[in-house]
């Protein structure tokens, strides 16, 4: 009998659940902390999925240092309602 696989393993992990939404949010030039703030989860899922994007299809994991020379923005510290963020 045929079972799908999600019965059998359960859902996927939550670093694969939103490893395509982390993609697309970099692509954009979001700096990670802010993506993992959107999405609500930690630098360390957020890790793991930018990696599993990139291995899943095969391809070499960027180096964070590369990615971050290539944004105009650097730092999330921008004023914003008169407070800067920390």
């Amino acid at each position: 009998m045929y079972r799908p696989l999600l019965s059998i393993f359960g859902p996927p992990p939550l670093y694969q659940e939103i490893a395509d939404r982390v993609k697309a949010m970099a692509e954009e030039g979001t700096l990670f902390d802010e993506i993992a703030t959107a999405l609500n989860v930690d630098r360390n899922t957020l890790t793991s999925a930018w990696k599993h994007w990139h291995t899943s299809r095969g391809l070499p994991v960027p180096d964070g240092r590369t990615r971050r020379k290539s944004l105009s923005r650097k730092s999330g510290n921008r004023k914003e309602d008169g407070k800067t963020r920390e």
